[in-house]
């Protein structure tokens, strides 16, 4: 729990310890008196500390590099390998002073600059309102945003940081408690060395809390920054004002002649960065495949691959960027002749016109503004990530090079984007006041007109949903060397919602279309119901697939889409809906074999009855109890299954029966013979048949076979019980017996069994 207090002490409190406290005397071995807190300094204070802090650091690092130690060590027999930790300790212990020395000496500074920036705000300084003015604030207002930005990130970075060294105090104070319990020369060196690498982490906490508080001074002074420029430029773009339309149409084009400027560079560069793309590509993959290379040349084949991959995604951010820079500038340049043409007067009915025209774009606006504000987020996430990778890591030349030229591209990214928001956030302002201020000249609108509005808005935003670009492609073609756009699609909400209405009607049209002539054909050319399933599904698929083609022809969605979704769709499909898959493809195997067809009589897993339909995910079988069974298709071609009705339905089926010994055998097949001609659903050909089988233990054995035709209309055990019922009759009126079993019992006994057979007594009545 200490650690818990001192990690919430540095974020509740300011820098009110010293630099660090007195560093151990090191005449014998350093001190192991535990590290304490003086009580609270002023900042002056704190600094004499640090420098004194420093000097002691130095002393400390120039003992352990001297021979006294390593002769001291040797002596002890220690390892040479625990001088150089703690000269190594000892030299992060003076950077971290150094470091603690450098962020007070800041904050210092920082400090008296606030002092100074509330002294002018006392005096009531106000910037001016001047064009030029104006401009500078503007200028400022979008430094200082990304100042605000990388203090932020850098904020993060440190509460990170000493969360991380707090947990590590933990550690080297739990490890000093164990070492101090042992004796000896080797973990009294050893106790040093973690206090040395304790008094390290110490101060680090110290310099990145004090680099906070700095920190936290400049993104308060930022902020105030910010919003005193916001306030001027809002002041000068939102009111409404004709006479200067002239003037601002004059800067939109200004600005529209540099836009397009950028988006005709950024074409020029595109074919030179395409080549170096596939040149670089070619010589990477060229390389990574030679066994000969080294790992640096395939590491710089690789930084120039992905060098050539920021620089294409930097041409066609900018070409992006351009056009819907371009696209503000119309809604802006729209937005000043309307108010060009009403002059200085503005009448009620023309107020509550713009104000119509405006409440749309302004909605517009406001929805774009959030995705745009994301991704310059995360591209100066990003710049910032580059450039903590440059100064924290020790890099080579090479690499330091190519993570400048990378960081150069992404910086050109996020201008283009800063730009591009700063535009979107007045034409924002500019469009909220002036609709403000347009619906305050304007009456209250009258119920039907308020109604009006509603459904108006309504649709607006219904058609802004319908209208949001979800994908948009590229068609391109090698035209004498040079790669040139064909034509472009994009798809939006609206042509993939009416896709899916026109395709599940068509579907449920084209399933009926398929059933009806399927029916019809059937009746026609008299087709067994077998093949009645295989040919409904060989009309309805090819029908299905020319419905997509045409469903996504009529929407006017390309097939290239689908080259951007493959990759995701077949990792989908292989995963989620393999077997779904595997029971559809299943289907169609057993629509062509045709091995089970409807009406068919099988028996699958356990079940057996009639299949009396084939579908695409699963078959339907009815039991003999009437239960209908769904049956995967997969199943089907992985199990065993019997097909009783496969290639021909009819079947023989037999039983046998014993007579007692003396009957007539003639008699006995006559018999049987009348009774099997005379019973129902019993084929005549193949024939029936009665034999003799044998003379049984208890009688004469006879067998009878009979053949029946299976199918969904008899059951197929009915014929033979008739069968056995009308042969009882028979025997019965010819007094042919069927005996019982009989056995015959030996007694082995050495002597006679003695039998003696009484009389039965009389009864006696007692009364």
């Amino acid at each position: 729990m200490l650690w818990l207090f001192f990690f919430a002490s540095l974020y509740l409190f300011p820098v009110s310890v010293s630099a660090f406290p007195e560093f151990p005397g090191l005449s014998g071995s350093l001190s192991t008196a535990p590290s304490t807190p003086s009580t609270e300094k002023t900042l002056d204070e704190q600094l004499q500390d640090a420098k004194r802090g420093i000097d002691e650091a130095q002393s400390t690092l120039t003992y352990m590099q001297s021979e006294k130690i390593s002769g001291a060590l040797s002596a002890a027999g220690l390892p040479s390998t625990l001088r150089l930790d703690l000269v190594t300790a000892a030299g992060n212990v003076l950077r971290n002073a150094q470091r603690y020395l450098e962020n007070l000496e800041t904050l210092h500074h920082t400090q008296k600059n606030a002092e100074a920036r509330q002294f002018l705000v006392k005096l009531g300084t106000e910037p001016g309102s001047s064009s030029a003015d104006v401009e500078l604030a503007r200028e400022r207002f979008y430094a200082t945003q990304q100042a605000l930005e990388a203090a932020q990130s850098e904020m993060k970075f440190l509460l990170d940081r000493t969360q991380q060294s707090v947990s590590h105090l933990s550690k080297l104070d739990q490890a000093i408690r164990q070492l101090s319990l042992r004796s000896g020369g080797n973990n009294n060196w050893k106790q040093e060395l973690v206090k040395l690498q304790k008094k390290g982490v110490e101060l680090l906490i110290l310099a990145d809390l004090a680099r906070k508080n700095t920190l936290t001074l400049r993104i308060g002074a930022l902020r105030q920054e910010a919003i005193a420029d916001k306030k001027l430029i809002q002041a000068d773009v939102t009111a409404i004002r004709p006479q200067q339309g002239k003037e601002a149409l004059s800067q939109l084009e200004k600005e529209r002649i540099d836009i397009n400027h950028c988006i005709q560079e950024a074409h020029k560069r595109d074919q030179p960065a395409q080549a170096a793309l596939n040149k670089a590509r070619e010589s990477y993959l060229r390389i990574r495949s030679d066994r000969a290379a080294s790992s640096r040349e395939v590491t710089s084949a690789r930084q120039q691959y992905e060098l050539a991959q920021v620089e294409i995604e930097t041409v066609e951010e900018i070409i992006e960027d351009g056009r819907s820079y371009l696209h503000i500038l119309d809604t802006e340049t729209a937005y000043w002749k309307s108010l060009t043409k009403l002059g200085d007067r503005i009448s009620t009915t023309d107020a509550q016109r713009e104000a119509s025209a405006l409440k749309p774009k302004l909605e517009l606006i406001q929805k774009w503004k959030p995705h745009l504000e994301q991704e310059v987020r995360s591209k100066q996430l990003t710049i910032e990530g580059i450039k903590r990778h440059i100064d924290e890591r020790r890099l080579k030349d090479s690499d330091r090079e190519f993570f400048t030229k990378k960081l150069r591209l992404f910086q050109e990214q996020n201008e283009m984007q800063q730009r591009l928001l700063w535009r979107v956030e007045t034409l924002q302002w500019r469009l909220s006041d002036g609709l403000r201020q347009l619906q305050q000249m304007a009456p209250p609108l009258p119920l039907p007109t308020g109604f009006k509005e509603i459904w108006g808005a309504l649709y607006a935003t219904v058609a802004g949903t319908f209208n949001y670009e979800v994908l948009h492609s590229k068609e391109t073609k090698m035209v004498g060397g040079t790669q040139v756009v064909i034509e472009e699609h994009s798809v939006t909400v609206g042509h993939i919602i009416t896709a899916l209405v026109l395709f599940l009607l068509g579907y449920s049209l084209l399933g009926k279309v398929a059933h009806s002539s399927v029916r019809a054909a059937q009746i026609r050319f008299q087709l067994p119901a077998a093949r009645i399933a295989l040919l409904e599904k060989l009309v309805l698929y090819p029908m299905i697939l020319l419905l997509a083609l045409c469903v996504l022809s009529w929407v006017r969605i390309p097939l290239t889409v689908f080259a951007y979704l493959g990759g995701a769709l077949a990792i989908g499909v292989g995963f989620g809906a393999q077997n779904l898959i595997n029971n559809f493809i299943s289907g169609i195997i057993l629509l062509f074999e045709r091995q089970v067809n409807v009406g068919d009589i099988v028996e699958v897993d356990t079940h057996t009855g009639a299949i009396t339909a084939l579908g695409s995910r699963c078959s339907r079988m009815r039991r003999g109890d009437g239960v209908e069974v769904l049956i995967p298709n997969s199943l089907l071609l992985e199990k065993n299954v019997v097909n009783w009705t496969l290639t021909e339905p009819n079947h023989r089926f037999s039983f046998t029966f014993t007579v007692a010994y003396g009957a007539s055998i003639e008699r006995v097949m006559q018999l049987v013979t009348q009774a099997l001609n005379e019973t129902p659903y019993l084929l005549k050909q193949p024939p029936h048949c009665v034999f003799f089988e044998q003379f049984g233990s208890d009688g004469l054995i006879f067998g009878v076979y009979y053949w029946v035709k299976l199918g969904i209309e008899v059951d197929p055990r009915q014929p033979g019980s008739d069968l056995r019922f009308r042969i009882d009759q028979l025997f019965r009126i010819e007094g042919i017996h069927m005996p019982f079993a009989q056995r015959d019992i030996h007694l082995d006994s050495a002597s006679p069994v003695h039998v003696h057979i009484e009389n039965e007594p009389q009864n006696r009545n007692p009364a």
